[in-house]
């Protein structure tokens, strides 16, 4: 699981504002709201990075234990693919 490397999908575009973003699917027109930490997770999803290169960014950006961020932000990443704004490569 923590070698794979998710991307964004390409149909999108975001907008950011003070603790969240809105990612907006414009091909099924929906959009998806994301709290601060999971907007970063996504922006990291540049599809070269693996889900322990993004957990370990997080780690140092927000100051967190490595193990607990490797579990939170695959699922954060697997809630990303549910809601089709990220796919592996």
């Amino acid at each position: 699981m923590s070698e794979k490397i998710p991307m964004k999908k390409s149909e999108l575009w975001k907008r950011l504002s003070d603790n969240e973003g809105v990612v907006v699917d414009t091909v099924r027109a929906v959009e998806h709201t994301l709290n601060d930490t999971a907007m970063r997770i996504f922006e990291l999803c540049d599809g070269e990075s693996t889900i322990s290169d993004i957990a370990r960014k997080i780690t140092e950006e927000y100051e967190v234990d490595f193990e607990k961020s490797q579990q939170d932000v695959a699922k954060c990443i697997a809630k990303l693919e549910e809601l089709n704004i990220v796919t592996y490569e």
